[in-house]
């Protein structure tokens, strides 16, 4: 039995899949399709820790209101809680995914109106004080979701994945 042709022909064979297998991947990632995928996460989880856990990118708790918008916010809403950013709901809901190419791509805000009040949120601005909401931290607990987002979506597309 000559184990040095078969070898060479596993060899060979494992090649051709690897090239289509790369050829498959690239594919998917130069559609943009990833780039979306990811973006939607990161939107998500964005909303989600700001709304629901109301702490800024970095994990820390949103300043509290001020007493006199506390006041108003109570009279108008009925309570006033503690920050979660979402007064209607614009500015959150306008989050969105800007494309800069296949690969690159940031998260911005779809109105004018919606960016102007996350940038006074996002550094303070007079008496509103800084929550900086808007970010995904590098080596975050959301950075890894995200990797895992990728790594899901990847086997996903190669047939081996669960789905979501």
């Amino acid at each position: 039995m000559n184990l040095g042709g078969l070898a060479q022909q596993l060899r060979s064979r494992l090649e051709r899949n690897l090239d289509m297998l790369d050829g498959v991947l690239r594919d998917y990632v130069e559609s943009g399709e990833l780039l979306e995928e990811v973006g939607a996460a990161a939107r998500e989880m964005i909303v989600e820790r700001t709304t629901e856990r109301r702490v800024d990118a970095g994990g820390r708790p949103f300043a509290p209101y001020s007493p006199g918008y506390a006041k108003w916010k109570a009279r108008r809403f009925g309570h006033a809680g503690a920050p979660n950013l979402r007064l209607s709901g614009r500015m959150l809901g306008e989050i969105t995914l800007k494309r800069d190419a296949p690969l690159a791509g940031r998260l911005s805000f779809a109105g004018t109106l919606s960016a102007r009040i996350a940038a006074y949120h996002q550094g303070g601005r007079g008496r509103l004080p800084r929550r900086a909401f808007f970010g995904i931290r590098p080596g975050s607990v959301e950075a890894a979701r995200l990797m895992e987002v990728v790594a899901r979506e990847f086997e996903r597309r190669l047939g081996g994945g669960r789905g979501r």
